[in-house]
């Protein structure tokens, strides 16, 4: 019962994080629709190894722990895609749009 705390406890930051990037106006549909297939791919990768291997016990945690080392590089590389992600920012459209210092147009 507690993962339903946890769960809970995640929309809650999502919320408080959905309405600071909305302060900042830095809030993007395509990163939020990047961010969920992110978490749900990192749920398959964690559990469906799990529930298939459940039987082979000598398979199952080396398989497991593997999946889990990936979902953990899987998430530092997340994090930096998330950092420079520029997909509907109004900066950076003017700023692709602007002709650069040193360019022959």
């Amino acid at each position: 019962m507690i993962w339903l705390a946890f769960v809970a406890l995640q929309f809650v930051m999502v919320y408080r994080m959905y309405r600071h990037a909305k302060a900042e106006n830095m809030w993007s549909w395509s990163g939020f629709a990047f961010s969920i297939a992110f978490a749900l791919f990192e749920v398959v990768l964690v559990t469906v190894p799990a529930y298939l291997l459940r039987n082979n016990t000598w398979w199952m945690w080396r398989v497991y722990a593997l999946c889990w080392v990936v979902a953990a590089v899987n998430f530092i590389f997340f994090i930096r895609v998330m950092r420079r992600w520029k997909i509907g920012s109004p900066a950076t459209v003017a700023a692709a749009q602007a002709p650069r210092e040193g360019s022959r147009e």
